[in-house]
């Protein structure tokens, strides 16, 4: 797939995209980006739980079952026009 990043230990960069659908039963989800959508388990969600509409950041690795996955998916919370992808319980950025 032409114009996709992977995660830094393949040469690539954080992606972002918008969570299409988590199943909370099975625990796996797809997230749409520019690029496509891509496949992820909820193994792979770090900090808080993600839902459908969430926007999120992500690498990409190569998934056990061929192709990519999304890894160390992390929701974006916006502040304004300010984002923190590890706020605290009162929403601060905690880096």
């Amino acid at each position: 797939m032409q114009g996709v990043k992977r995660r830094a230990s393949l040469g690539g960069d954080l992606m972002q995209g918008k969570v299409k659908i988590f199943c909370a039963e099975r625990y796996f989800g797809f997230i749409a980006t520019e690029a496509g959508d891509f496949f992820f388990h909820g193994s792979k969600v770090l900090g808080d739980p993600v839902a459908a509409g969430d926007e999120v950041e992500f690498w990409l690795d190569e998934s056990p079952r061929g192709g990519l996955a999304a890894v160390e998916v992390q929701r974006i919370v916006t502040h304004g026009a300010k984002s923190s992808r590890c706020p605290d319980r009162n929403g601060r950025s905690a880096c």
